[in-house]
């Protein structure tokens, strides 16, 4: 290839297909998120990670996952118009500089107005443990440049010490990514292969067992922690590209099982191999020498696993006693090669989600929403093909789980902790039971489309608003704002129709496809958004203070109850798409 020939990446078309390059200059960052961490609903992301507002402290994103990953990542984008021959500009990953004191020391009084939620989050999360890794990262169109690793060093440098000096006591690492082509590449073909370690590895005094089947073979036998540790170390994250998750992290608590992972490797050794379920590896082929014991394997992957590599990954020195059972299976059947993902994934606590697939009520709705027109779901978690080849009219999981909490009484839960309503029972009963059918979902998920899409229309005119409107996008600037939302219309329906709702599980809008759902919904959220400054106070220091979110819903509501003569046929005319079973 010669040197005004640009190389050919194959991300670049589904990037095109996808719906992130809807959001112009902010799509490749959303698209490079969806990609690190299996994010399925792209518009959702964009609501809950985008700075909106001029005056951005060389910040364009902050994503925050306190719940699951321990994770914040600080983006700077860079998008240039032509690709060809350019290096992108060093000075914009130094700008990340800018942001690490207005992020991590300054007064929270004296920072933006629409910066403050979610800086005020970040910092909560690392005040509480909650957060363990910070990444920045610098995404852009080009080729990654070593004058921009330079920069983004300095930004490491400058964030670790305002870390320590800012929180102290707390074990916060600091990571700092150039995330272009290359980088971006690399995600997307993990996602798209099972296999994207194409290395051949020699395992020395090896004795275990051979199990062969029509459609695959298996060699069972045992590693020492050493070298999984080494493995870790020179892959990283590729280990797991056929993985549904990658390494999660640990937080010192009794709670997680990451961090006793690593617990027992270091005070409990010689018992290690009894404690843990060890790892499953997927390879592209093996082979065993038992006169020499002697195992060679072609390709790797773990798919069970992750969690136990990345403990003892980050474990400083691994005792030679830790040794831990070990699965290297070789299979060429894309269908059994799925289900072997799929099916080994239940060792880490937080999987279980993924497979509440297999249960009735997940079963059910499925059927339901095939017959529905225009609208897929598949009942578990987003994974990597929804991110990668994702239907237009698939529903994601995690948002209808969401959006079910937040119109059924808990915006708090819907907003803060989404993986709890999957793995906690008493809480997916609640919102996943008999009563739950894919016409009701319809209605929520819809409300909540609805009032996201009120939110992107203020953000693209967000230079000419009115006076109003201004107040309302400063409102929705504040992060959880749409479920709250989506919550006080809930606990307005009953003034909206004009009478009482018995249970709430039994109404939706019938066999009508999504587009209508949200266009239905469209006049009422007109109606109520006037009174959306009654929710700052819920919002204005993270939505986590149930006194206050009933405290403004009772406002809200009131403010509402007050214009039905006014709305009287917008709201008959609502009322009469409702069906009520």
């Amino acid at each position: 290839m010669s040197a005004s020939q640009s190389p050919k990446y194959s991300f670049k078309s589904a990037f095109t297909a996808s719906t992130c390059s809807a959001f112009g200059i902010s799509g490749l960052w959303l698209f490079a998120l969806s990609l690190r961490f299996n994010l399925d609903d792209i518009p959702q992301l964009m609501s809950d990670c985008n700075v909106d507002g001029g005056d951005d402290k060389k910040i364009d994103a902050i994503y925050i996952d306190a719940d699951e990953r321990q994770t914040a990542v600080i983006i700077q984008s860079y998008i240039a118009k032509n690709e060809k021959g350019q290096e992108p500009p060093s000075n914009k990953a130094s700008d990340l500089n800018t942001a690490v004191p207005w992020l991590f020391s300054q007064p929270i009084n004296k920072i933006p107005i629409h910066l403050r939620p979610h800086i005020r989050l970040l910092r909560e999360n690392l005040s509480k443990g909650d957060i363990n890794r910070i990444e920045f990262w610098y995404v852009h169109n080009l080729k990654e440049s070593d004058n921009a690793n330079q920069e983004l060093s300095a930004v490491q440098k400058s964030a670790s010490a305002s870390i320590r000096s800012e929180f102290t006591g707390q074990e916060i690492s600091i990571a700092t990514l150039q995330v272009g082509n290359i980088q971006i590449e690399d995600w997307y073909l993990s996602r798209t292969n099972s296999i994207v370690i194409p290395d051949v590895i020699k395992l020395n005094e090896i004795e275990g067992y051979e199990l062969k089947q029509s459609d695959w073979n298996s060699f069972s036998t045992y590693i020492t922690g050493g070298w999984l540790k080494k493995q870790y170390a020179k892959y990283g994250d590729k280990l797991f590209s056929a993985n549904i998750r990658g390494y999660l992290g640990s937080r010192r608590s009794d709670k997680n099982i990451n961090n006793k992972i690593k617990e027992s490797c270091t005070t409990e050794p010689s018992n290690f191999w009894v404690y843990n379920n060890g790892i499953t590896c997927l390879v592209n082929k093996y082979d065993y020498n038992e006169e020499e014991k002697i195992l060679k394997i072609n390709g790797l992957s773990i798919v069970n696993g992750a969690q136990t590599t990345g403990a003892i990954g980050s474990v400083d020195k691994i005792p030679k006693e830790v040794l831990l059972p070990a699965r290297f299976v070789e299979c060429q059947d894309s269908d059994i090669i799925e289900k072997i993902i799929r099916y080994n994934n239940s060792q880490n606590k937080i999987t279980a989600a993924d497979f509440r697939s297999n249960d009735s009520i997940q079963r059910r709705l499925r059927a339901e929403f095939d017959t529905l027109p225009d609208t897929k779901y598949n009942g578990r978690r987003g994974g990597a093909e929804d991110v990668i080849h994702r239907q237009s009219n698939l529903i994601s999981s995690d948002t209808v789980a969401q959006a079910l909490t937040a119109f059924h009484g808990d915006p708090i839960l819907a907003y803060n902790k989404r993986s709890e309503i999957w793995e906690n029972d008493s809480y997916y009963s609640k919102y996943f039971n008999s009563d739950t059918t894919a016409a009701h979902i319809l209605l929520t998920y819809s409300l909540l489309k609805c009032i996201e899409s009120k939110k992107s229309d203020l953000r693209e005119r967000s230079d000419d608003l009115g006076k109003d409107e201004e107040l309302q996008f400063k409102i929705f600037k504040y992060r959880g704002s749409t479920y709250l939302f989506v919550y006080v219309i809930s606990q307005s329906l009953e003034i909206i129709m004009g009478k009482p709702i018995h249970q709430k599980f039994d109404i939706s809008f019938g066999n009508k496809q999504r587009s209508e759902c949200v266009e239905i919904w469209e006049p009422i959220i007109d109606t109520a958004i006037p009174f959306i400054w009654k929710l700052e106070s819920a919002l204005e220091n993270g939505l986590n203070n149930k006194d206050k979110v009933n405290s403004c819903t009772l406002e809200f509501t009131s403010l509402l109850s007050s214009t039905k003569t006014s709305n009287r046929k917008i709201f008959r005319d609502f009322s009469k798409k409702v069906v009520e079973e």
